[in-house]
C-alpha cells in the first residue's frame, strides 16, 4: 500500500493541485484552512493535516498513504477497545474490529489520500462514544439483580444479550 500512487479521483484536487496546500503548512495556508472552502466544502481540520503531511514527507504519496494507514490502525484499535469496554467480550470484539478494519469501505479511505478525513472522523466518533458506553455499562451492572447475573453462565454470548 506504501508504494501506491495518488488516485486520481480528489487526490489532485484536494492536494497535488491545491495551490494553498501544495506549499505544505503556511501561515497563509492556515488562515485559509480556518476560513475557506474547497468545492463547496470547509475541512479545516483535514486541510490542515494535508498541509503537515506536505510539510513532513512533499508531494510522495507514500507518506500521505502512510498517515492513513497509522490513523486507520488506530481506528481499529479503538473499535476493539470499546467494544471489550461495552461487552467484555474479548474475541468478538477483535473479532467486528477485524471487520470494520477490512470493510471496503475503511479500506478504500486508506487507499485514498483525500479521503483524511474519513479516517480522522472514525477515531473522534468513537472516542465519543466511549464515556456514553462505559456509563451504559456501570448503570447495567446496577441494575440487573444478583438472582440473574448468578444464572447466567460466563461464556460470551451471554455477556452480548
Amino acid at each position: 500500500m506504501l508504494r501506491n500512487d495518488w488516485t486520481y479521483t480528489d487526490d489532485p484536487y484536494y492536494i497535488l493541485q491545491n495551490p494553498h496546500v501544495r506549499p505544505g503548512l503556511t501561515p497563509d495556508g492556515v488562515v485559509w484552512a480556518l476560513s475557506g472552502t474547497l468545492g463547496g466544502n470547509w475541512h479545516p481540520l483535514t486541510a490542515l493535516a494535508h498541509m503537515t503531511n506536505v510539510s513532513l514527507f512533499g508531494l510522495h504519496p507514500a507518506g500521505h498513504h502512510a498517515v492513513s494507514l497509522i490513523l486507520h490502525a488506530l481506528n481499529a484499535a479503538l473499535v476493539a477497545w470499546a467494544l471489550l469496554e461495552y461487552s467484555g467480550a474479548w474475541w468478538p470484539s477483535v473479532a467486528v474490529a477485524a471487520l470494520f478494519a477490512l470493510h471496503p469501505l475503511r479500506v478504500e479511505s486508506v487507499a485514498w489520500a483525500a479521503e483524511l478525513r474519513t479516517c480522522s472522523r472514525a477515531r473522534s466518533s468513537c472516542s465519543r462514544c466511549s464515556p456514553i458506553g462505559a456509563g451504559w455499562r456501570d448503570r447495567a451492572r446496577r441494575v440487573t439483580p444478583r438472582c440473574c447475573s448468578a444464572s447466567r453462565s460466563r461464556s460470551w454470548p451471554s455477556r452480548w444479550w
